[in-house]
């Protein structure tokens, strides 16, 4: 992965998609293949960058990535851990 830039393919309804994506939106989905099913929460990325996860999580659904959502409760309340269900593969990414 290029500091900025993202080339993926996704299986989407059993067909091979090709995407790229850049910035933040790229950080998120290269840290949600590299968690697998454990899956990410901002806190876990970073108390910087990763401030507007939910809003990357949504850029990268709109393309058509299946990413679940799943609540974990805490002392004040409760916060989203988002996990990739969508075939992913970054060709060439050691991550």
């Amino acid at each position: 992965m290029s500091k900025n830039k993202l080339s993926f393919n996704a299986w989407i309804d059993g067909t091979r998609r090709q995407y790229q994506v850049t910035g933040k939106r790229a950080k998120t989905l290269a840290a949600l293949c590299s968690t697998g099913t454990r899956g990410i929460t901002a806190l876990e990325m970073s108390n910087t960058w990763a401030l507007r996860l939910a809003a990357y999580i949504h850029d990268l659904r709109k393309l058509g990535l299946d990413i679940q959502t799943l609540n974990e409760k805490h002392e004040e309340g409760w916060h989203g851990r988002y996990v990739l269900i969508t075939p992913v593969e970054i060709p060439n990414y050691e991550g």
